[in-house]
């Protein structure tokens, strides 16, 4: 008869858990009354003292405070902020002077790391698969850039330590000048150039009345910035034409602007034009013929699309030693900060 007490004792802590009834009432039934009564105090268990958390009585009112608390009492645990319970339970009942299940430690959390369009991150706690938004000490989390992007670092796994990882979040950067193809070496007459062989040449087309031809190429070095000569945007006088008359393509094979079998290629339209401030066109003999344009869209990096390769080191040319040149050329660029 006993054991039938109790099981009707546990379902109706059960339906404490769950807001059925609160244990800071009294029982309406005179059996369970005596059942509660006749309970041991040594079946009683003490109050936990839960570490950066704290514990509820179901059915009592919030930061009660106590020492012990009779057996069949359940209690709910919860984590200060920046804190997880392990494991991850929060639920347990005084049964025989002890808490079944054990209860949880409340332990320190590293900042959440996300996945993001082109980085994907996956994290493992002893080699079990975890969420990322709650990394808890000994967690890795193992960075992987998607296709045509590659890491800042050379080491992708960052760990986490009470509460922090031991280093930054890597970001995945687009690749730049990686041919599709293989190299070869440059030949007398040369040969057709494959598609994708120079996925950072970019195509400039200027309207025409019978559509748009093409009238310069450039050079893409980020996703909405390009290098061109500024005679291929201005008039002999070096004056800036109206950008609304070009349309930017990158990925492109053949010259004819909407050929269909330029699967894959991508069109923008201009928002700026830079030319040099001191290229006067045919008057100075095309001097610091040179032109910075920025894209309204952002080119996406594909097979075909990808940025070249530029060495932003600020060292000086006279600080390096340059072996089997002649001269330098050389000019300054400065690439907004909203694009760069």
């Amino acid at each position: 008869m006993l054991s039938s007490i109790n099981a009707v004792v546990w379902v109706s802590l059960i339906l404490g858990a769950h807001g059925f009834i609160g244990f800071n009432q009294t029982p309406t039934k005179p059996w369970l009354q005596r059942h509660i009564r006749e309970t041991s105090e040594a079946d009683n268990c003490i109050a936990p003292k839960i570490e950066n958390g704290k514990f509820n009585l179901l059915g009592v009112m919030e930061d009660a405070a106590v020492d012990s608390v009779p057996a069949g009492t359940i209690i709910s645990i919860s984590c200060g902020k920046g804190y997880i319970p392990i494991p991850d339970h929060t639920l347990s009942h005084c049964n025989a002077g002890q808490w079944s299940p054990p209860l949880p430690i409340c332990k320190q959390t590293c900042p959440a790391f996300k996945s993001t369009d082109d980085t994907e991150v996956t994290c493992r706690y002893l080699g079990r698969k975890v969420s990322c938004n709650a990394a808890i000490d000994h967690t890795q989390a193992e960075f992987k850039c998607n296709r045509y992007h590659r890491l800042s670092t050379t080491e992708n796994v960052r760990y986490c330590f009470e509460g922090t990882w031991n280093e930054e979040k890597p970001t995945c950067e687009p690749v730049c000048g990686e041919k599709r193809v293989h190299p070869e070496q440059l030949i007398i007459e040369g040969k057709i150039v494959e598609r994708g062989n120079y996925p950072w040449t970019i195509a400039i087309y200027k309207r025409k009345t019978n559509g748009y031809n093409l009238v310069c190429g450039g050079t893409l070095i980020n996703q909405r910035v390009i290098v061109t000569a500024a005679h291929c945007v201005t008039d002999k006088e070096g004056e800036k034409f109206d950008k609304a008359i070009y349309r930017i393509a990158a990925g492109k094979y053949y010259l004819s602007y909407d050929d269909p079998r330029d699967v894959g290629a991508e069109f923008s339209e201009i928002e700026e034009i830079h030319t040099h401030v001191d290229y006067k066109g045919t008057v100075y003999d095309y001097d610091n013929d040179i032109a910075v344009l920025v894209t309204k869209e952002a080119f996406n990096i594909t097979e075909f699309i990808q940025r070249v390769c530029m060495d932003f080191n600020q060292l000086s040319l006279y600080e390096v030693q340059l072996l089997g040149t002649n001269g330098t050329v050389a000019f300054s660029l400065k690439i907004p900060s909203s694009i760069a």
